[in-house]
């Protein structure tokens, strides 16, 4: 007897309203991997989802998550990056006026607790709801729903481990909880189901038909023996990206680095900007305006990118800042973008789709590695799963480029014919264990061998390790935790320290801890350090994402390192081969931070430590957050406060000197503007309050808005703006909107 489907929207058992969202989005019948999940679903059965990109996953977990808020309870909707974040709020959003209140939460934990008792709807990346659970948040307790996207990330060294310990601690703590979790196509998704003791959804079915092939000798040879021609006019990038225009669709190029997209990008947009239309030219004019005035510091970087983007053609990685990848995202969805040119990291982050997915490198640089070496089946399947933009184009195209007949074959059977790779928890790392299993002592959920033992059970690093490798593992984890007194060991009994409990609150790995303290209590020794000193010791925990040196600045570093030697807390040896790897990057890191906080420009910043505007960013965020951690830390560990270190993280939040930390306690005001204010004379913010309005509404930068804004800060009588604005002339318009900005 043929299983019962949901076919079509309107046979969808919710209210009538939720229906009709649905439908003004032009959604009716759905697709077969969504007939198949839908009555389990309804049937609050587990629910492991693995199909391809635009397969209609998220539509599953939509409608999960709003079942279970208009029954009256909670979800969480738990995904890998923030920008993935932003989209699921904003989709999640259109179900507003049914009383779905949708929070976002990947940002500061103290704030995100007090206010989440607003949301029945919560879209978080899996570390925030990680912290969540070690503050026992009891928002928790009325979670119906968890919907874990892109679930096969648990086979990342770095996110996955998180996700597992959340979905498996979720688990323990509500065995009613309904799970649904989406994956691509991978071969083990039925072990994933077994582990979740969910249903096993698996369907290869697309929206828009994929077709796979390699491109040699101006020739696409595709797996189903079809062939199709492409004339050779400059070179094989540009021929298959033209073709692609011409045929009114658009164009994805994964390449292998950040250098050989931009160049790629820039060499494609010269080529392609003389030929574009000229209406479509006034619109990327517009784009590059936009992409070049936004920067809040002008770098060559992204001056580059504005340059690109004029000619049709614009490049996406990790240097950039979020504003500009999500510029260029916009653009290319909106269609005035024929091609981007990215790194893989773009196939695991956002919905963006296009007609032909080029991969022209199937190696890569790992540093792990120490070499080339061949990217996995499955992130090759993630870049193609993006190729064909649903309702707009009739296929998508998958385009491995081949240098030679050999190769061609070989990425035909390696590559296109492959299966994905089956997929690996990594809970059996260190660094993530000692993490975990402090986390689960100090709040409680465990509290002996034992206890922990039974819980690593249940998560998937359990289902797939033998028993003994995992009592070595957690044992040897726990030893190390004991022997840097974050735990007490009595008998079978294990209790957190302050010390533990303080780093479990702060969510930062114990061994970044231990460097933290071990810095404080050094400092106490010296009695006096440096603010490189202070960066260096934050730059040498395992939290930081330290950068990258090459072999021609090794000596530039070491000579930097030996004119702070008398200040630096941490006195590791450079001539120790464990250590200088880690240390190299990590002073070289904290040099680039303390450029930063001395003013130096972003262009000379990115030039100088061979990095982007993007980078600069995510080290800070990072350092904020360590520094932070620090000073806690110094409260148990010193007794008395370093005032340094409190200057120190200010500085690094707003890249400043001393001098400017006064001014950059005014909203709207940076590192830029605070230096243009500080040079005209107004020091403090005494000084500004005693300003004639005209006078600083003058100042290159600052403008009458933003003026009227700072005065509004510091008290100043709106009425004397008014009159200040109508004394100099200002037009009617210009005072209606700034005083219209100045009431808001």
């Amino acid at each position: 007897m043929a299983k019962k489907l949901i076919k079509r929207i309107s046979d969808i058992p919710m209210d009538q309203e939720v229906r009709d969202v649905l439908s003004d989005q032009g959604i009716d019948e759905l697709y077969p991997p969504q007939q198949k999940a839908l009555v389990p679903l309804f049937q609050n059965k587990n629910l492991v989802v693995a199909a391809p990109t635009s397969s209609g996953k998220s539509l599953i977990a939509y409608l999960a998550a709003l079942k279970a808020v208009l029954e009256g309870g909670r979800a969480i909707y738990i995904v890998p990056l923030k920008a993935l974040a932003s989209e699921k709020y904003e989709d999640l959003g259109a179900f507003s006026h049914l009383g779905v209140k949708v929070g976002l939460f990947v940002g500061d934990v103290e704030e995100s607790a007090r206010n989440i008792d607003r949301y029945n709807l919560v879209v978080a990346t899996s570390e925030k709801v990680d912290s969540m659970l070690r503050h026992r948040t009891r928002w928790l307790e009325g979670l119906k729903v968890i919907i874990a996207d892109e679930v096969h990330l648990i086979n990342e060294p770095d996110r996955g481990p998180t996700l597992e310990i959340v979905l498996s601690r979720l688990r323990q703590i509500n065995q009613d909880l309904h799970i649904v979790a989406l994956s691509a196509t991978i071969k083990n998704s039925q072990e994933i189901a077994l582990w979740m003791q969910a249903e096993h959804i698996q369907d290869d079915f697309r929206p828009v038909p994929l077709h796979e092939g390699v491109f040699h000798e101006s020739e696409i040879f595709f797996l189903d023996n079809k062939r199709t021609k492409i004339p050779p006019t400059k070179d094989a990038m540009y021929d298959l990206m033209a073709n692609t225009i011409r045929g009114g669709g658009q164009c994805l190029i994964f390449v292998n680095s950040r250098r050989n997209a931009e160049t790629l990008a820039e060499k494609l947009g010269n080529w392609l900007g003389p030929d574009l239309p000229s209406d479509l030219r006034n619109d990327l004019e517009t784009l590059s305006n936009k992409l070049r005035r936004g920067q809040t510091e002008r770098t060559s970087l992204g001056d580059g990118l504005a340059k690109c983007a004029k000619n049709g053609v614009a490049f996406h990685h990790a240097g950039l800042t979020s504003d500009q990848r999500r510029t260029a995202e916009a653009a290319f969805k909106e269609g005035s973008l024929k091609c981007l040119c990215a790194t893989p990291t773009l196939a695991a982050g956002i919905n963006l789709p296009a007609r032909r997915v080029i991969v022209r490198d199937v190696f890569r640089f790992d540093s792990q590695y120490g070499g080339i070496k061949p990217l996995p089946v499955m992130e090759v399947k993630q870049m193609s799963g993006r190729a064909g933009r649903p309702g707009l184009d009739p296929y998508g195209e998958a385009i491995l480029i081949a240098k030679n007949r050999n190769q061609r074959d070989q990425m035909i059977s390696e590559y296109l014919l492959a299966d994905p790779e089956p997929i690996y928890s990594k809970l059996a790392a260190q660094p993530a264990l000692r993490m975990h299993i402090l986390g689960a002592i100090a709040t409680g959920y465990a509290s002996s061998m034992r206890s922990l033992l039974d819980f690593f059970d249940t998560t998937f690093y359990g289902q797939q390790r033998e028993v003994w490798m995992i009592e070595d593992e957690i044992s040897n984890a726990k030893d190390f935790l004991v022997s840097e007194a974050l735990i007490e060991e009595d008998g079978d009994l294990l209790r957190p320290t302050n010390f533990g409990r303080i780093t479990s609150n702060l969510y930062i790995d114990p061994r970044s801890a231990v460097t933290l303290r071990d810095s404080i209590l050094e400092y106490d020794k010296k009695g006096s350090t440096d603010e490189f000193g202070l960066l260096l010791s934050v730059c040498l925990t395992n939290d930081m994402n330290t950068i990258y040196y090459r072999e021609r600045e090794i000596e530039d570093i070491q000579g930097f390192l030996n004119t702070h030697k008398d200040t630096l807390l941490n006195p590791i040896l450079l001539d120790h081969p464990l250590e200088q790897e880690l240390f190299l990057k990590s002073a070289k890191t904290a040099m680039m931070l303390l450029d930063w906080v001395q003013e130096r420009s972003e262009d000379r910043i990115t030039k100088r430590f061979n990095i982007g505007p993007g980078d600069i960013r995510v080290r800070v965020e990072i350092a904020i957050w360590l520094l932070g951690a620090m000073k806690e830390l110094t409260k148990l560990f010193s007794e008395r406060e370093n005032p340094l270190l409190i200057q120190l993280r200010t500085r690094v939040m707003y890249g400043i000197n001393n001098d400017l930390i006064d001014l950059v306690s005014l909203k709207g005001v940076g590192r830029v503007k605070a230096r243009l204010l500080y040079g005209k004379g107004y020091k403090t913010l005494e000084d500004i309050k005693k300003s004639q309005p005209r006078d600083l509404a003058r100042i290159r930068g600052i403008g009458t808005v933003l003026a009227t804004r700072i005065l509004e800060q510091l008290g100043v009588d709106v009425g004397e703006v008014k009159d200040t604005l109508r004394d100099e002339g200002t037009s009617t318009e210009m005072k209606q909107s700034s005083l219209k900005r100045f009431m808001e």
